[in-house]
């Protein structure tokens, strides 16, 4: 068997985040993981109905067989870069018991967590049951990856990334039920692009006026496709409105070519409950969507409906060394040498390839030269009075690129260069349409993206970023927005307030109205803000003005009262 043939992908090996997966280890364990606790996640391809999906499976780390650490450690040398996910945000002594364990293929159990480490420490009540909560699916239970390049169209379900904090702890997991082959209708009838392989939102229109069951698709940019026929939405609708499973598309095909379609291919993912017990109850109502409508196979464990996998034939490993070993026959290394070696080695590799997977959007958006960036026609200057020092060529070019950004402007042409992600394509007819390098979704050029204002300009210390700011101010002086004021905020900490006052004296030679908000001095009204040029002020005084407001509550003849907020809050700021 080569590597193409082989369904496990990847793993996970990492602390639990939730006590609701269940572990499916060895002698049908199927207890529940308490949060905090050490364990490993498999992940593994299966294959419905032509259609690759991926599956996590969860075990306790004393759940762990030999043979899952001899798979852990192939698939960490096949596929180091995103083959064993985790590793980095283990304490150190669980890292050097997993980084041993990985090596000898012998489980090794690390040492209990500090009873003072919430975050690590499992609770008290493994195996009890737990009440019904509202359900959210975590990545850790179906965590984006990178498809590897011998399995061809692949599509994984995304999250929320893997190092964000679990602020919902008690929200249950979900998993990949079914994937349902289904279409898109009603195309012609709505204005939204997509194309194959993009993420869809599949969204519950109980309000539409021919089929109080109808179901949307939208696209990324929140605009309608079509929606999903009948015969599929008859038995979904209901337990997407009971809130029992959650579903998300994925398109097959797209209405890029501008041929005259009727219809699109949609794969519609249903996730469920990972409880087995709330599993069993809700699957007799997808058996709809079964291959066949011939319902779940019980003696699946990947956790995908209706497929088997084959038997999985033995084949020799490859002839590699073992981790931390040293050559020309040294002593071997510890186990935490081995384990600070393992993590340095996943650290330096994640990082070339996360240089890698953004070369891409970087080299589209950020193919000019810095050097030979366009500098500003007729900027602030000691010649029109605006200035006492002219700018330098490397400010005036800082200065140019500030004013594009404060008025961007869509492409207009395909050669035009990507603003704000968006460029200007066309489709196989001609017709144009705007493409969004991140997202990698399109958009209809009569419904064109919404442009963001502003920028950070992160030029090192000792470039003049101060006199580029002033000069942005008094070139943008006579620019009145019709739905803010005109006046610029500056926040600053307090060491350095005292420096943009000696900045402006020193370099501005045009009167400006400037005021510092601080102290005595912001007994002032929002109003009287507005009709200054430049409000300075630091980032405590932003604060104590937030919190100054009243808190919401209700006055004494029980009418509420609404939170007010200092002056700081009252003016709409021009920047």
């Amino acid at each position: 068997m080569d590597d193409s043939d082989d369904p496990v992908v990847g793993f996970i090996i990492e602390y639990a985040r939730s006590g609701r997966a269940a572990c499916r280890g060895y002698d049908s364990c199927g207890q529940v993981i308490d949060k905090g606790t050490l364990r490993l996640g498999t992940k593994e391809l299966t294959n419905v109905r032509g259609r690759v999906v991926v599956s996590t499976s969860w075990k306790h780390w004393e759940c762990v067989t030999t043979d899952d650490l001899k798979n852990v450690k192939r698939i960490f040398l096949l596929k180091p870069v995103w083959g064993v996910e985790g590793l980095g945000r283990l304490r150190p002594a669980d890292l050097s018991a997993v980084a041993d364990s990985i090596d000898t293929g012998r489980l090794i159990h690390p040492p209990p967590p500090p009873e003072d480490d919430p975050e690590t420490s499992p609770s008290p009540n493994r195996g009890q049951g737990v009440r019904a909560t509202p359900r959210k699916r975590k990545v850790l239970d179906e965590e984006p990856y990178s498809p590897p390049a011998e399995v061809p169209d692949v599509f994984s379900h995304s999250g929320e990334q893997a190092t964000e904090e679990d602020e919902e702890a008690n929200e249950e997991h979900e998993e990949l039920y079914i994937a349902f082959p289904s279409q898109v209708v009603g195309i012609r009838h709505y204005t939204g692009l997509v194309q194959a392989g993009e993420l869809v939102s599949v969204v519950r229109e109980p309000s539409n006026k021919y089929d109080r069951n109808a179901i949307q698709v939208v696209n990324a940019s929140g605009v309608q496709v079509g929606h999903i026929p009948q015969a599929a939405c008859r038995p979904l609708a209901p337990l997407m409105d009971e809130g029992l499973v959650t579903v998300e598309g994925v398109m097959k095909t797209g209405n890029m070519s501008g041929q005259h379609l009727f219809t699109l291919d949609i794969t519609l993912n249903i996730f469920g409950p990972s409880d087995p017990k709330k599993r069993a109850k809700l699957e007799p109502r997808l058996n709809w969507a079964t291959p066949g409508q011939r319902g779940f196979n019980q003696q699946n464990q990947t956790g995908i409906a209706g497929t088997s996998l084959s038997p999985r034939k033995s084949r020799p490993q490859p002839a590699t060394s073992s981790l931390g070993a040293v050559p020309n026959g040294g002593p071997s290394l510890s186990a935490s040498q081995k384990a600070y070696e393992l993590a340095r080695m996943m650290s330096q590799l994640a990082q070339k390839d996360d240089e890698d997977r953004r070369a891409t959007v970087l080299d589209s958006l950020c193919s000019k030269d810095v050097l030979n960036l366009p500098v500003r026609e007729n900027p602030p200057s000691r010649a029109n009075g605006y200035l006492k020092n002219d700018l330098l060529k490397h400010q005036s070019q800082g200065l140019e690129w500030c004013i594009d950004r404060e008025y961007p402007v869509l492409p207009r042409t395909v050669e035009d260069d990507a603003v704000q992600f968006w460029k200007l394509e066309r489709r196989n007819d001609n017709q144009p349409y705007y493409y969004n390098l991140a997202t990698r979704t399109p958009r209809a050029v009569d419904e064109a993206p919404v442009l963001g204002r502003g920028a950070i300009m992160a030029d090192v210390m000792g470039l003049g970023k101060t006199l580029t700011m002033l000069a942005l101010i008094l070139a943008t002086l006579n620019d009145k927005p019709s739905d803010h004021s005109n006046t610029t905020l500056i926040v600053a900490p307090l060491s350095v307030m005292s420096n943009w006052i000696a900045q402006i004296q020193e370099h501005v030679a045009k009167q400006l109205r400037v005021y510092q908000y601080h102290g005595n001095k912001r007994r002032i009204s929002a109003q009287k803000l507005a009709e200054y040029d430049i409000v300075i002020t630091t980032y405590e005084m932003v604060t104590s003005d937030w919190n100054s407001g009243a808190s919401v509550g209700t006055t004494p003849n029980g009418s509420k009262r609404a939170k007010t907020e200092g002056a700081l809050f009252g003016v709409d700021w021009k920047v």
